[in-house]
């Protein structure tokens, strides 16, 4: 064998190690961002059962998000009615919350911003940057969480998803429900 063909067959093995080492990191980062995925709606789904063991149904949501959050800007007229009225439990957070950000937002009692928080804050999808987003829907009795996994993750609790629903830019493949 000449030095030119060693050296050759040296550069061809560094390639291939160099190639099969990325393509094992970007496998091992696509399985963390799924396994963060996971503990997320994990942590929503218990977030979500606390929240109804205080109050008596789950947070309802708006637009594929939380809708409990505390909102300053209520006015006053409104306040009056729901005191005058004695609105109280779905309706009431219905009338007074706001839907909560992603990442930003914690949920707790809308009314004292000082008592325990469920969840704070509330996840972000780790690729919301690329326009991923997790979805929650509630109507108060019974909820669901979708979630986009870019591969498999073996969860007896998450359902794979028949529908067309779409997580921020790509469809939700999997369903949390209680």
């Amino acid at each position: 064998m000449t030095t030119h063909n060693y050296y050759k067959l040296i550069l061809i093995s560094l390639i291939i190690i160099f190639t099969a080492n990325f393509i094992s990191f970007k496998v091992s980062q696509r399985q963390a961002r799924d396994r963060q995925r996971v503990l997320d709606i994990g942590n929503m789904e218990t977030a979500a059962i606390k929240y109804k063991a205080q109050f008596g149904f789950y947070p309802p949501s708006k637009d594929g998000r939380f809708f409990a959050c505390m909102n300053n800007d209520v006015d006053l007229k409104t306040l009056e009615k729901i005191k005058s009225q004695k609105i109280i439990g779905l309706a009431r957070v219905k009338l007074i919350a706001r839907t909560c950000d992603w990442g930003v937002d914690y949920l707790g009692d809308i009314d004292d911003a000082s008592a325990p928080r469920y969840l704070d804050p509330i996840p972000t999808d780790p690729q919301s940057f690329k326009g991923l987003e997790y979805k929650y829907e509630s109507d108060g009795v019974s909820f669901n969480i979708y979630v986009h996994l870019e591969g498999k993750v073996d969860e007896v609790i998450l359902q794979d998803l028949k529908e067309k629903i779409m997580c921020g830019d790509k469809q939700c493949n999997l369903v949390r429900k209680p």
